[in-house]
């Protein structure tokens, strides 16, 4: 029988596949085809097998569709051996599929499978269900006894059989390992002793079981517990038992939950890490958030630990022991596609097996790829190769070679090889970087061997480093763009920063500057976070991210312009200007109130609007707020006009806020070039201290000759205030006359009219 069913090409036997499309050729990428599988039957057995006329595929991920994560890619060993058991169909991975393979979809690989042969042969086979696990057990365990001996290592005879015999184990005991948990929730060595299957298992499998039992992991964003022990927690999802150090949730409605760390805690009340207090009695507190409350239950829970990577790091070091369980992993990543083949040439090139697919090692060099980074052998092989240049030279060849990406999948850790070659790198970078003219380049030698897609981030990471090192200078990790635009970069300096690993402890040697640049790359992430959400229209209501922009201006300018490393190219230029200088916000504000509430956001910061150093105290902002609105709401800068004259007489109720000295201490000019009108600040000073001149004493010949010209001006200014009171009094009579001769006028005028209308009325 031949049937399409869906795979991933994202595999690296993708290029074996007639279906392949070139345009898929990234290692990280891929598509779901429906390709060619052949169906062989037997008694109680199906075998299936890809069709590929150009060579045979050994593994081959599969699409399974659930409920919880929607799609899950399986990795499986070819071809792919299913055994019936009373028309359910039973693999190596039945645990996985029974709780990642629910749906009747399209997409999902074993229901287009069950389709396709019930269609056929006219059956009614399904995959064995999660909840009839429990009554097969006897016969799986049967089963997994016949196939443990199957895949014993033993058995293999080239390294494509050890490959598959390998993969296939771990793959056995981590669903049967899940399988006894699932099934004995409470189980223990004792308590297994009087289970009927306790004779079907044996000792490995006993401690693998164990050890995911004891395993403890984080589910739907909740502290660490084992299997039991979230299974507990699901029964009320509410904490009795608050612990320090753990993560809680704080319930504030049926639907939002707030997330918390507890610092410590006392009498019912609950220290955060943030220093925050939480009073228990007055909050409900629970173990996971309210929104997960459909996923806290225990299919949800198997099929989450299912997908953990990291429980076949334990698995394989209880199968195969310690010493050889980091080979034996690295194996395993290779077949999962995590790392590239030649990571583990020379551990086939040990195994002294038939190498069918060109698994060869080349040199002492080449084990740079596969040894641990922290162990001995690894720095002994560095520096018995470091003598030279040459030597180096030929390291960096090596692990520029095979690299691929610069960090894992989770993207938590660095990649093995790039961890490895920023290591190296580090160690000897006074002669990878130079240094001409006052820029830094990297050596003509390194260029020529470096991958093009590695360059710019190498370059960068051995740049900051040189800088720091080198000129104790922090100039590439606060102005360098690409830190924080790009992903890569910004991910790999994240988790060099962040995470355990060899590069890290390199720069940690240096405790005072590891601790800089960890310092400025938070600051920068926190100020670009922070512009991202600072607008105009907004920031009366956030002043908090404005003051924080201000107290980080020795990251927020670079060269007396702005960083756009943290100032988007989006950001408003009225904003821009506010943080040049904070003064041109008065140039938007309208109402005295928004004046006040400026100069008290601004603080101490209002101290730069003086020359002179002066002592302005809270009570004088109101003061200093009031005096800067009337000064831009100046008309004209004349003793005639209203305006100034406010202005005037506010200034000399408070002249310590603006005089220093009978001088104008306030830099108006420099800080309010946007004034209305603009101000002779000489004049303005001399109408400040007009009658209010300090007393000066001068020699008896000087006074004198100034009291006969104060006495002249005296007589003067009285004959000026007799002359102008003689011309009010005579314009007062004037006018008081000039009423009375039209009133007059007036009244004679009508006499004379009537008496002419008399006599012309007699005439008639």
């Amino acid at each position: 029988m031949i049937t399409k069913l869906p795979i991933i090409i994202d595999y690296k036997n993708q290029n074996g596949l007639k279906s392949f499309d070139k345009s898929y050729k990234s290692y990280n990428e891929g598509k779901l085809i429906n390709h060619n599988f052949k169906i062989t039957k037997s008694k109680n057995k199906i075998i299936l097998d890809i069709i590929n006329p150009y060579k045979p595929l050994k593994f081959v991920h599969i699409p399974c569709i659930n409920n919880y994560n929607c799609i899950y890619y399986l990795n499986v060993s070819l071809p792919l051996e299913i055994t019936i058991i009373e028309n359910n169909l039973v693999s190596i991975y039945f645990f996985i599929l029974a709780i990642n393979s629910i749906n009747n979809s399209e997409l999902d690989f074993f229901t287009c499978l069950c389709n396709y042969i019930n269609n056929k042969l006219n059956k009614k086979y399904k995959l064995l269900s999660y909840e009839n696990i429990n009554k097969y057990q006897k016969k799986l365990f049967n089963y997994f006894n016949i196939k443990n001996k199957e895949y014993s290592l033993e058995k293999y005879k080239n390294t494509d059989e050890f490959l598959s015999y390998f993969y296939k184990r771990t793959l056995l005991y981590f669903n049967f390992g899940l399988c006894i948990n699932f099934l004995y929730p409470k189980y223990t060595n004792k308590s297994i002793r009087q289970e009927p299957i306790y004779d079907l298992l044996n000792k490995k499998l006993l401690s693998i079981t164990n050890s995911i039992k004891n395993y403890n992991f984080s589910y739907k964003v909740s502290s660490k517990y084992t299997i039991s022990q979230h299974l507990k927690n699901f029964n009320k999802n509410i904490v009795t038992n608050i612990k320090n150090n753990n993560i809680y949730y704080l319930n504030i409605n049926k639907t939002k939950s707030v997330k918390f760390e507890v610092k410590n805690i006392s009498n019912n009340l609950i220290t955060m890490t943030n220093n925050d207090i939480i009073d228990t009695k007055k909050y409900e507190i629970s173990y996971y958030p309210k929104t997960f409350i459909k996923l806290l239950n225990k299919k949800a829970l198997y099929n989450y630990i299912s997908t953990k990577p990291e429980l076949y790091d334990i698995i394989i070091s209880k199968l195969y022991g310690n010493e050889i369980s980091v080979k034996y992993i690295n194996i395993f990543k290779y077949i999962n596609n995590s790392i590239k083949k030649e990571l583990v040439l020379k551990f086939f090139t040990d195994l002294n097996i038939e190498n069918n697919e060109g698994y060869e090692y080349k040199n002492e060099l080449y084990e740079l790829t596969i040894l641990d980074v922290n162990s001995k052998k690894y720095n002994d092989l560095i520096n018995k190769y470091s003598d030279t240049f040459e030597n180096k030279l030929e390291i960096l060849k090596i692990l520029f070679e095979y690299y691929t990406f610069p960090i894992q999948y989770n993207k938590r850790y660095l990649d093995d090889i790039f961890e490895k070659l920023l290591y190296f790198s580090f160690k000897n970078y006074t002669e990878i970087v130079k240094l001409m003219n006052g820029k830094l380049y990297l050596d003509t030698e390194i260029i020529k061997i470096i991958p093009i897609k590695l360059k710019t981030l190498y370059f960068n990471m051995l740049k900051i480093y040189y800088q720091m090192m080198k000129e104790n200078s922090f100039e590439s990790i606060i102005f360098n763009s690409k830190l924080y635009n790009d992903y890569i970069h910004y991910k790999v300096l994240k988790v060099i920063i962040n995470s355990d690993n060899k590069v890290k402890e390199l720069i940690m040697e240096d405790a005072v500057k590891y601790k800089k640049i960890k310092e400025i790359f938070i600051n920068n992430i926190i100020l670009i976070q922070l512009c991202k959400r600072l607008k105009w229209k907004n920031i009366s209501r956030k002043l908090n991210y404005l003051d924080e922009l201000y107290n980080n201006k020795e990251y927020l300018f670079f060269q007396e312009r702005l960083n756009k490393t943290i100032i988007p190219e989006n950001f408003d230029t009225r904003l821009k200007k506010i943080l040049y200088n904070p003064f041109e916000m008065f140039r938007y504000l309208r109402k005295k109130k928004d004046f006040i509430k400026w100069v008290k956001f601004l603080n101490v910061r209002i101290l730069n609007l003086y020359n002179n150093s002066i002592n302005v105290l809270e009570k004088d902002y109101a003061k200093l707020g009031t005096l800067i609105y009337l000064l831009l709401n100046v008309k004209e800068q004349n003793l005639k006009d209203d305006s100034y004259l406010l202005f005037i007489n506010h200034c000399r109720e408070n002249e310590n806020l603006i005089l220093f000295d009978t001088r104008i201490n306030l830099q108006i000019r420099e800080k309010f070039k946007f004034l209305k009108v603009p101000i002779n600040l000489g004049f303005l000073a001399k109408h400040l201290t007009w009658n209010n001149e300090s007393i000066i004493q001068l020699s008896k010949d000087v006074k004198n000759k100034e009291d006969n010209k104060n006495k002249e001006i005296l007589q003067l200014q009285d004959k000026l205030d007799q002359v102008s009171k003689i011309a009010k009094d005579y314009n007062k009579k004037y006018l008081k006359y000039k009423d009375k001769y039209l009133k007059l006028k007036t009244e004679s005028s009508v006499e004379s009219q009537s008496s002419f209308l008399k006599s012309s009325v007699n005439n008639i």
